[in-house]
């Protein structure tokens, strides 16, 4: 799962219904190590934004803690940085979105792995990849 997925399972949005699903469905979820960040940043200016209420907000936090630790995480080594880094250049991604595409060929084969992403630049180039992809 890449941070747009993951933010769906803590805040309802477009989306969520399907997430929910694919992690029903999922043997093991996983998510690159850099998604605390963006999810907690996410959450953040979701509060700012006043999606969510200070309570609410709260409530997020203990969330937040419990599907993390329930992922499987991928730990970023020189490796996997160097392997994003040429999937950015080959497919014209972000940075942090080159991570989870790399973090992905890391989690799983494709055919026998899923990415629940809402990011059409990630989603076509996990596509090209021959990876299913779990979106809207």
């Amino acid at each position: 799962m890449d941070t747009s997925a993951l933010v769906k399972l803590l805040i309802p949005e477009a989306g969520t219904l399907q997430t929910q699903t694919a992690v029903r469905e999922a043997e093991v979820v996983g998510t690159s190590i850099l998604s605390y960040a963006e999810l907690r940043a996410a959450i953040a200016s979701a509060r700012r934004a006043n999606r969510v209420t200070p309570e609410g907000y709260l409530s997020l936090m203990v969330e937040v803690n419990s599907l993390w630790h329930s992922l499987l995480r991928i730990v970023i080594d020189e490796d996997l940085v160097l392997r994003a880094g040429d999937l950015a250049e080959r497919f014209g991604l972000r940075g942090y979105d080159a991570m989870h595409l790399a973090s992905l060929i890391v989690f799983g084969e494709a055919g026998d792995t899923e990415l629940a992403c809402w990011d059409t630049d990630l989603q076509n180039a996990a596509r090209s990849l021959g990876y299913q992809v779990v979106a809207s």
